[in-house]
């Protein structure tokens, strides 16, 4: 009589085992293939900028036409514009510095006169030429402008490189003369004070917006800044310190996931999607339920730090490995895991998570995880 109860029993638990699985797996219909994916946790927001730069200023009154591109470095010294009086042609000036900067970098050429000296600035000036046509595709006018002197330079090396050196520069030199006698005394040549990075326009910030404001800078005087930027006027400036800080205003939910000291990635709208690494320097207290957050960084792309604010997608975090639903993850055995098909039969494989989201899960491959690029999860 015990026997049967007991064979009864075993009868009843295993027929309630196959009734879970069969539960389990017939609620589970979805399948997926295993692949490599990413996820990050990200936010956007208004990042403004703080950096250290010199306004260029001049001895006398004037137009100031400036003679260096947008975002150049140029070293200390460097002539970067010229002051223009009311009369003065501009067009003329123009090329009277660039006739004056053809002049001094032929007279320091030291290519030789050969054939292979030649073939080399051919290339250089089909390359040139082809990189002029996509920037004009794409309308990139400052680039197509530093394009054209790089092509100047090219075709000038190529004569030189032909034997025609001291023909150029007497040509060269007559026409800067008759230049001159148009231009007269009306201009005065302009140099950086200091070696960085040369941006037009200034607005009054450049000695507000220092990079040293940020460590005691408070979310009142932020907000007063904010109602200031946007107004540029004439003029041009230096940036000198490699080093720039970005303060921007966010959540304290999202603020509780910075740390001072950790990286992030900074991804700038105004400058087509290009980013830099940075470092969190600061994070305040929260206030109102909103933080104010400073980074800093020695890198950033070319055109950012000509503006005062831009939008930026501040990258957290960033995760790799293989991706599978988030609803195909189970626990069995206290093990974290996920059912494979295979060609017979469901296995279970373990997994060790490296990051879940709401629909994906990212799976860290290791000793830890079964789990196999292709397989197929059941969920």
């Amino acid at each position: 009589m015990k026997r049967k109860i007991k064979i009864i029993v075993l009868v009843a638990v295993a027929l309630f085992a196959v009734w879970n699985l069969v539960s389990f797996f017939l609620g589970r219909t979805s399948t997926e293939i295993v692949r490599y994916g990413v996820q990050e946790e990200a936010f956007s927001t208004t990042l403004y900028l703080f950096k250290d730069e010199v306004v260029i200023e001049s001895k006398q009154n004037g137009v100031l036409q400036p003679i260096t591109a947008d975002g150049a470095r140029v070293h200390k010294g460097a002539r970067v514009g010229a002051l223009l009086s009311a009369d003065t042609h501009e067009g003329a000036l123009h090329e009277f510095l660039q006739i004056q900067d053809r002049v001094q970098r032929l007279q320091l050429y030291e290519g030789k006169e050969t054939y292979a000296e030649t073939l080399r600035t051919d290339g250089e000036i089909t390359a040139i030429s082809a990189k002029i046509t996509k920037a004009a595709e794409k309308g990139d006018m400052e680039k197509l402008a530093a394009l054209k002197e790089d092509l100047l330079v090219a075709k000038d090396e190529k004569s030189a490189a032909e034997g025609q050196k001291d023909t150029l520069i007497r040509l060269l030199e007559e026409r800067q003369a008759a230049l001159e006698q148009k231009i007269g005394n009306s201009i005065e040549e302009v140099f950086s004070p200091r070696a960085g990075i040369f941006f037009q326009g200034t607005d009054g910030l450049e000695n507000i917006m220092k990079t040293e404001a940020t460590d005691t800078l408070s979310p009142e005087e932020l907000e007063r800044l904010e109602d200031r930027i946007g107004t540029s006027g004439g003029g041009c400036k230096i940036v000198y310190n490699n080093e720039w800080r970005g303060v921007c205003t966010i959540d304290a939910f999202m603020a509780e996931k910075l740390k001072p000291g950790q990286a992030v990635s900074l991804q700038f709208r105004e400058c087509g999607g290009e980013s830099c690494r940075a470092k969190v320097k600061a994070v305040s207290e929260a206030e109102n339920g909103k933080c104010m957050v400073v980074f800093y960084s020695d890198k950033s792309p070319q055109r950012l730090l000509k503006y005062r604010s831009v939008t930026a997608d501040v990258i957290v975090s960033r995760h790799e490995g293989l991706r599978v639903p988030t609803k195909a993850i189970v626990e069995e055995d206290g093990k974290q895991g996920v059912y494979v098909q295979t060609v017979t039969d469901r296995v279970f494989k373990t997994v060790e998570v490296a990051h879940q989201g709401e629909n994906y899960t990212i799976i860290r491959e290791g000793e830890n995880t079964a789990l196999r690029l292709y397989d197929t999860v059941i969920y």
